[in-house]
């Protein structure tokens, strides 16, 4: 969305990529920074799937870039996917569009997001946005002295997966 920032990653690519190279998600990842693996839609998928390692890595590259990856940004995507999670696992009964339609997600999505529902329950959901909001409020500065987003983001993890 940030059109001058796209002109300079792109002279940046120009500048730096061999003549004859091919530009693919490697070669991006290189000389630009972004990388698929690690950004907050895996975070996502890494938490619905409870795996710790995945999690870890990722937020990971995200204290070693907090600026690409603000906490408060962070957090609100994971209230959106934890939502969603919530509403599968308050609607058990509901076919496969009809969780499209309540979670206001593309159909696609839905068997990914059913399967993560599964690896939690109601309680810990709950419990889990209760830490979202916890976690929201204190990257604003309230009821906390001083907080540093990393440390803050690897808590929000641990307590989510713990």
């Amino acid at each position: 969305s940030d059109k001058s920032r796209i002109e300079k990653e792109v002279e940046k690519l120009s500048l730096n990529k061999n003549e004859y190279e091919e530009v693919n998600e490697d070669v991006i990842e290189k000389f630009v920074g972004v990388s698929k693996e690690y950004n907050v839609f895996e975070l996502n998928n890494a938490l619905g799937d409870k795996d710790i390692l995945k999690a870890n890595r990722i937020i990971n590259y995200f204290s070693s870039d907090q600026k690409s990856n603000p906490l408060v940004v962070t957090i609100g995507t994971l209230y959106s996917y934890f939502t969603k999670l919530l509403l599968i696992k308050s609607n058990p009964q509901k076919n496969k569009t009809e969780i499209a339609a309540i979670t206001g997600t593309n159909p696609f999505f839905v068997d990914g997001l059913q399967r993560s529902a599964m690896n939690y329950s109601l309680t810990k959901l709950h419990s889990i946005m209760q830490l979202l909001n916890e976690y929201d409020l204190k990257s604003k500065g309230m009821n906390i002295a001083k907080a540093d987003d990393s440390a803050l983001l690897r808590e929000l993890i641990y307590k989510i997966l713990h």
